[in-house]
């Protein structure tokens, strides 16, 4: 059963098991999900839904754009759990962990828990913009003159570099990069000065890091767990985009271990 609503698509329809709402991060939309992840946690019984943000439904698009708003997409993905009910586990990767963290605040009724995919931490993205002036200042002066965040992700090798890793083949890198977009100016600027505040979230969250991510460490995700209360699981050999890269199943696998142990089995 397949059923197209404007914000979000639900992808299965089976009941063994938690329905699942999953968050693209920047650069990224729904399509990241649905090589790998939708089909597999279909088959485990899961009801799987993924949203593209406002602004992402244009894959390969790498015009620059200003819009929309952070608070835009926190609005998007409650209106969306909203819609699928209180039992529904949300799950946000990168950027889309943050948005996930803003929209789950003083909402319990909105999700059953969350788990986070080497996501934006405790500091927001300040460590990660400090890191890639350092690391990658000609990348940095582009986006400043350009007034775009496409230089980040401009060609494959910049994406293998900040989303994969460099044993992960070139063809699935390749594909992911065709299919990556520009991502907003305004909503990135707020990530900066908009933190996470786990003190606010009221439901279980886990966390989920890449041993090789290089974006978002695993020294920054434990730090996440932490003000979670919850404990950190780690992929091995794995980037950034870990429902992407070769150790997506395994990442998978873990994901459905968390989900279970902060549901504690609930199936909706």
């Amino acid at each position: 059963m397949l059923t197209i609503t404007q914000l979000g698509t639900k992808v299965a329809d089976v009941t063994d098991k938690p329905t699942l709402l999953l968050v693209h991060g920047a650069w990224h939309g729904a399509w990241c999900w649905t090589d790998n992840w939708v089909p597999y946690l279909t088959a485990a019984g899961c009801n799987v839904h993924t949203i593209d943000l406002p602004g992402h439904d244009r894959p390969g698009d790498s015009a620059r754009m200003i819009g929309p708003t952070f608070a835009s997409y926190v609005a998007a993905v409650r209106r969306e759990l909203a819609a699928l009910g209180p039992e529904t586990v949300v799950i946000g990767h990168s950027m889309g962990g943050l948005v996930v963290q803003r929209a789950i605040e003083r909402r319990s009724d909105l999700a059953r828990a969350a788990v986070l995919l080497t996501s934006v931490s405790t500091r927001g993205v300040v460590p990660l913009v400090a890191r890639l002036l350092r690391t990658h200042p000609r990348q940095m002066a582009e986006l400043v003159g350009q007034m775009s965040l496409w230089p980040t992700v401009a060609t494959p090798a910049l994406a293998a570099n900040f989303l994969f890793r460099p044993e992960t083949p070139g063809p699935i890198v390749d594909a992911a990069w065709r299919r990556l977009q520009n991502e907003s100016l305004l909503a990135f600027g707020s990530m900066i000065v908009r933190p996470p505040r786990p003190a606010r979230v009221d439901i279980p969250v886990g966390v989920i890091a890449a041993r090789d991510d290089a974006l978002f460490p695993v020294t920054s995700q434990q730090r996440l767990a932490d003000r979670y209360g919850s404990s950190l699981a780690i992929i091995e050999s794995c980037g950034h985009d870990l429902m992407l890269d070769t150790a997506w199943k395994d990442a998978a696998d873990v994901l459905l271990q968390m989900i279970d142990d902060l549901t504690g089995g609930v199936s909706t």
